[in-house]
């Protein structure tokens, strides 16, 4: 990544983080970079290996684990809380990104291994973009 790049990811990535409870859509993140919405998602799947919204996904369900921990909040509120507007959505989303339900992580310890999975991943992603700045 170049100085520019890395940049417009920051921005990007930033731009998630400040607004994944809301809806957003790929002109938002596009607008937030300056680009068209073709080229933000070339570029954020060259650098992210994964498409803008699968990250999207996986951020947001990252985001509700916290709102499953907390006994004040319902599956359902925890899935609007991180930015999803169907609960069933949420369901097959958060099975998909964590290989166990959110039920399980409502109720149990499960939590420490789905959290481990989702982390592990943007773990990799973030050491390529650190490795990509430093060379």
């Amino acid at each position: 990544l170049n100085p520019k790049e890395l940049a417009r990811l920051k921005t990007t990535l930033g731009f998630i983080d400040e607004n994944y409870d809301k809806k957003i859509t790929l002109t938002d993140i596009a607008d937030s970079v300056h680009i068209c919405k073709s080229e933000c998602c070339r570029f954020f799947k060259k650098h992210m290996n994964e498409s803008l919204f699968d990250y999207l996904l996986r951020y947001r369900v990252e985001q509700s684990i916290p709102y499953l921990r907390d006994e004040e909040y319902s599956i359902t509120d925890a899935a609007f809380s991180a930015g999803f507007t169907d609960a069933g959505y949420y369901s097959r989303v958060f099975r998909k990104c964590t290989k166990c339900s959110e039920f399980s992580v409502k109720c149990s310890t499960t939590v420490v291994s789905c959290t481990r999975y989702i982390i592990e991943g943007l773990n990799r992603q973030y050491r390529k973009i650190t490795k990509s700045k430093n060379n």
